[in-house]
C-alpha cells in the first residue's frame, strides 16, 4: 500500500526516527503506526525515551518500558554475559595459572543458582511484583501519598521522556534574567541559578568543590552559588522569583555583616556542643576536631558553598538556607536556615536546603 507523507510525519513525531525508517516500518505494518512502532521496539530501534510523551499512548509507553527491561534480563540470562563472558574470552597466556577461569566458573555457578530455570519473562515478573509491593509500602508511610496508586512502569517512562525533552528544549533555548539585587540568573529546569559575591564572607574558606569541598587553598572573596526554586513550569514564559524571595535576598545583602556574625555565633554554639558529644563518645577524635573558641576562628574553619532560597515565606520575606563546608565534618558539611536576620536552624549541610524548619517556624509555601 502507498504510505502518505502525513502518515510518515505522524510516526516520526511519535518516535523520532528518520522518515525512511518510518516509511519502511509503516509498509510492514500496512500503515498501522502503533504496530510499526511496536515492531521497532521489539528490534531495539526505539526505546522509551525516544517516544513523544504528548502523542504516544499509555499502551505503547508501557510496552516499550517492559521490553527495555526484558531485553536487560535476556542479556543477563546469556551464559557468556558480563564478566563471565569477558573472562571466558581470555587467552591462556593472559591467565597462565587459570585463576581467572576458576573465578569465572564460580561466578557462572552462582549465576546459574540464582536464575535456575527461570525465563527472562519470569525474572521480570518477579522483580515487578517485588517493586510493586515496595512502592505500595512506601505510599502507605509517606504523607500525602496514602491511598494513592504508585505510577505504572509506563507512567514512569512517560515522565522520564517528558523530562528528557524538556531538558533538551531548555538547553537549546537558554534564558537569563536580570532582577536586582540578585545577580544575573539562569533558568534551569527546577530553579534559577546564579553566582554572587558576599563581602562579609571574604576570608572564609573557598568551598565550591563537590559537596562543598575545598576548591582552593586561597581564602574566599565571598563567592556564593545561588539556587532559587522556580514557581511553575512554564519554560517559554518563566515566572521570576517571588517578591518575598527578592525581599529576603535584599535584606541579607544589606545587612550581611551583622547577619554573618550571627551565623558564626550560631555555628560556634552548635559546634562546641557537637565537639563535646563526639569527644565523649570517641576521645581519639580530638586530633580531627579543631578547637574553635571565637567567631573569628569559626570564620577560618568554614566556607560558603550555596545559598538556597526557599519557596516558603513569612511576613513578606522568604526563608533561605546556607550550605557550608567545614573542617570538622568534610563529608557532611554544615548548614543554617535563616529568616531575615534570625537563625532558625543549624545542622549538617543538608539543613541548608531543608524547608521543614521553615514550615515549623510558621512559614507558608509561596502561592498558597
Amino acid at each position: 500500500m502507498g504510505i502518505s507523507k502525513q502518515l510518515v510525519n505522524d510516526m516520526h513525531d511519535k518516535c523520532g526516527l528518520p522518515d525512511n525508517v518510518c516509511r519502511a516500518a509503516l509498509k510492514e505494518s500496512a500503515g498501522d503506526i502503533d504496530a510499526a512502532i511496536k515492531a521497532l521496539i521489539d528490534s531495539g530501534k526505539v526505546k522509551p525515551l525516544d517516544l513523544n510523551p504528548e502523542t504516544v499512548s499509555d499502551e505503547l509507553f508501557s510496552y516499550a518500558a517492559r521490553e527495555q527491561k526484558l531485553a536487560m534480563y535476556r542479556r543477563y540470562a546469556m551464559p557468556d554475559a558480563g564478566l563471565v563472558g569477558m573472562i571466558g574470552k581470555l587467552k591462556q597466556s593472559d591467565d597462565p595459572g587459570g585463576v581467572l577461569k576458576g573465578m569465572a566458573g564460580k561466578l557462572a555457578a552462582l549465576k546459574a543458582a540464582q536464575i535456575g530455570n527461570k525465563t527472562p519473562e519470569q525474572m521480570l515478573a518477579e522483580d515487578e511484583a517485588k517493586e510493586a509491593a515496595r512502592l505500595k509500602e512506601v505510599y502507605k508511610t509517606l504523607p500525602g501519598l496514602a491511598g494513592k496508586t504508585p505510577p505504572t512502569a509506563g507512567e514512569q517512562a512517560r515522565q522520564m521522556a517528558r523530562t528528557k525533552r524538556r531538558g533538551e528544549w531548555l538547553e537549546a533555548n537558554p534564558f537569563t534574567l536580570k532582577l536586582p539585587p540578585f545577580p544575573t540568573l539562569k533558568r534551569e529546569m527546577h530553579e534559577w541559578t546564579g553566582r554572587d559575591v558576599l563581602e562579609a564572607w571574604a576570608g572564609t574558606q573557598e568551598r565550591h568543590g563537590g559537596y562543598t569541598s575545598r576548591s582552593s587553598k586561597k581564602r574566599s572573596k565571598g563567592s556564593v552559588m545561588l539556587q532559587i526554586p522556580r514557581i511553575g513550569e512554564d519554560d517559554a514564559n518563566p515566572k521570576p522569583p517571588a517578591p518575598e524571595q527578592v525581599a529576603a535576598y535584599a535584606y541579607f545583602k544589606e545587612n550581611q555583616a551583622e547577619i554573618t556574625e550571627t551565623i558564626m555565633a550560631a555555628l560556634l554554639k552548635f559546634y562546641t556542643k557537637l565537639r563535646r558529644t563526639w569527644l565523649k563518645n570517641n576521645p581519639e577524635m580530638e586530633a580531627e576536631l579543631p578547637e574553635i573558641h571565637t567567631t573569628a576562628e569559626m570564620r577560618r574553619n568554614v566556607g560558603l558553598g550555596t545559598l538556597h532560597m526557599f519557596d516558603v515565606a513569612k511576613k513578606g520575606h522568604a526563608y533561605f538556607g546556607l550550605e557550608l563546608g567545614c573542617t570538622w565534618d568534610e563529608e557532611h558539611g554544615a548548614g543554617v536556615v535563616l529568616h531575615r536576620g534570625r537563625v532558625v536552624d543549624v545542622g549538617q549541610g543538608d539543613t541548608g536546603f531543608d524547608t521543614h524548619a521553615a514550615a515549623k517556624d510558621g512559614g507558608v509555601e509561596l502561592g498558597k
